[in-house]
């Protein structure tokens, strides 16, 4: 599996996730791992080429917004941090702390 990885789009001020997600399908990118410091603003399927997203939320990130995530994304939260795909383990979040 060809995964994207990217973080750190809550100021986005050159509008720079469009050209990534070109770029990430160009290369044939399955998965996106986005490792946090998203804004709600960005909490949009299309926005992310519809592809399926986990997603690091910081613990600042407790509005409502972040409680239903968009169709085909998955978000990690602090001390849930570790997800299985095809029987690897991935730690996806935005700090240098280990959960696992």
């Amino acid at each position: 599996m060809i995964l994207g990885i990217l973080s750190d789009t809550h100021e986005d001020k050159m509008n720079a996730i469009p050209h990534i997600i070109t770029e990430f399908k160009k290369r044939g990118v399955e998965l996106i791992i986005h490792c946090g410091d998203i804004s709600p603003k960005h909490l949009n399927a299309q926005l992310f080429g519809n592809l399926p997203v986990i997603c690091a939320l910081t613990e600042g990130q407790n509005e409502e917004c972040f409680t239903i995530p968009p169709n085909k994304w998955s978000f990690t939260v602090p001390d849930k941090r570790v997800v299985t795909m095809g029987g690897i383990k991935l730690y996806v979040g935005h700090k240098r702390a280990y959960e696992y």
